[in-house]
């Protein structure tokens, strides 16, 4: 299973932070395109930390993570990426609880990918 992930926040207006996410099987076909919005997202980068947590909620809710060989979610976050996986500090204090709370389960691995590729997926 892949699974692309966006969170963005308006830094001009200081509001609407978004999120989606778009799920697909090992062929290709769309299982779920999720879309919402993220009221609390203070940041561009808290925005893309709520959105992997809604990413986590639906394969918990879903059950899937037993039911799939291996997940594979892309983001073009590299700070999120770096900093789950430990190579990066979170100097951060607004980000420390995301990484703090944000757990990868097994069978599964965040993955850094280009923006272009997740526009094309999501469109933003």
């Amino acid at each position: 299973m892949e699974i692309y992930v966006d969170g963005g926040y308006d830094n001009i207006r200081k509001q609407d932070g978004y999120g989606s996410f778009a799920a697909f099987n090992d062929d290709h076909s769309l299982i779920d395109l999720v879309r919402f919005e993220l009221p609390e997202a203070k940041s561009n980068n808290e925005a893309e930390y709520l959105s992997l947590q809604k990413v986590l909620e639906w394969l918990d809710v879903n059950d899937l993570v037993k039911s799939v060989d291996s997940i594979i979610i892309f983001t073009d976050s590299r700070l999120m990426v770096n900093q789950l996986s430990g190579e990066w500090q979170v100097k951060a204090e607004n980000l420390k609880p995301f990484v703090q709370s944000t757990q990868i389960p097994e069978k599964t691995w965040l993955k850094w990918t280009p923006r272009k590729n997740i526009v094309k997926i999501l469109g933003h």
